[in-house]
Formats: C-alpha cells, sequence, structure tokens
C-alpha cells in the first residue's frame, strides 16, 4: 500500500496534467476487470444451475421408479391376498379320487357310468376319514350321492382310518 502511495504522489504532475485520461484509463480498466469478473460468476452459476437440474431429473426419475415400484408391490400384494383368501380346490392326481368340501376324501374303484339310468355302478368306494355318506361328492365331472352298498368295512392304521364301501350304487346328480 505504500507503494502506491508513493507511485501516485511521484506521477501526481502527470495525473493533474491529463485528469480525463487517467479517469478514462481507470475506467476502461475497472469495466474490463468487472466484464471478467462477471463472465466467471455467470459461467459459475451456469454450472451450478446445470449440476442442480440434473439432480432435480435424477431425483424425478427415481421418485417416478419409486412410486412404480410401490403399486407394483401394492399390485403384488392385493394379488397375493386374494391368491390366499381363495380356497384352492385340491386337483385329483388319480381320476377315480372322489371329493367333497373341496378335499379329496377317498376312491371309486371298476366303475360304470350308466348315464341313461343316472347312475354310476362301482366293485368299492375307498374312503378316508373325512368322507360323510349322506353328503354328496365330485366325482370326475359328475356330483353324485351314494344311494346303496352291498357291504361297509373300516380299518385303522398309523393314525387313519379308511373305510371300505362294495356294490355301491351311486346317483348322479348332476
Amino acid at each position: 500500500m505504500a507503494g502506491l502511495v508513493t507511485t501516485l504522489s511521484a506521477e501526481w504532475p502527470v495525473i493533474a496534467g491529463a485528469p480525463w485520461s487517467f479517469v478514462g484509463s481507470v475506467a476502461v480498466v475497472a469495466v474490463v476487470v468487472w466484464g471478467v469478473l462477471q463472465w466467471a460468476y455467470t459461467t459459475r452459476m451456469a454450472n451450478l444451475n446445470s449440476s442442480l437440474s440434473t439432480r432435480d431429473d435424477r431425483i424425478d426419475d427415481l421418485t417416478g421408479k419409486l412410486v412404480d415400484r410401490d403399486h407394483r408391490i401394492a399390485e403384488l400384494t392385493t394379488k397375493l391376498a386374494d391368491a390366499l383368501a381363495t380356497p384352492k380346490k385340491a386337483q385329483p392326481l388319480d381320476p377315480d379320487e372322489i371329493q367333497q368340501s373341496d378335499r379329496i376324501v377317498g376312491k371309486l374303484q371298476a366303475h360304470e357310468v350308466r348315464r341313461s339310468e343316472g347312475i354310476v355302478v362301482a366293485k368299492k368306494l375307498v374312503a378316508n376319514g373325512d368322507y360323510n355318506q349322506t353328503l354328496p361328492f365330485a366325482f370326475r365331472d359328475m356330483t353324485l350321492v351314494l344311494v346303496d352298498f352291498g357291504s361297509s368295512g373300516s380299518m385303522s392304521g398309523f393314525g387313519e382310518t379308511k373305510r371300505e364301501f362294495g356294490k355301491v350304487i351311486c346317483r348322479i346328480i348332476n
């Protein structure tokens, strides 16, 4: 700072002799410095705004993906709840199996379907403990009810009871 004061006092006769030239020179230097600083500031602000815009676009993209994911999770949760709430019919692995209340409860053996008479005749009906002989049961594509049998018996083993009906006659309900 002391050097600036010394230089100005040494050059004061020149500055006093041409004040407008000095003021014009200072003004030109000030405008050039201001222009350079303005350009640097504008460039820096443009870069920062671009970074913010890119960040905002990325946030919007990720938010959209989150919303889509949340909708998909809700959709899958609803489907899962519906699937768990809907009882599934047991699908017989053997076409001779019979079902009551959507459970496999037995099997008709050596059967003969007589649609003209509205009956199914079988050599044997083997049923588990869940079978109720007073209720209709599903057999293949028909609904049947047990109307007569020639013999019956039961056997137990391994915690399970099986009942056998011989010379079975079932009426076709449906």
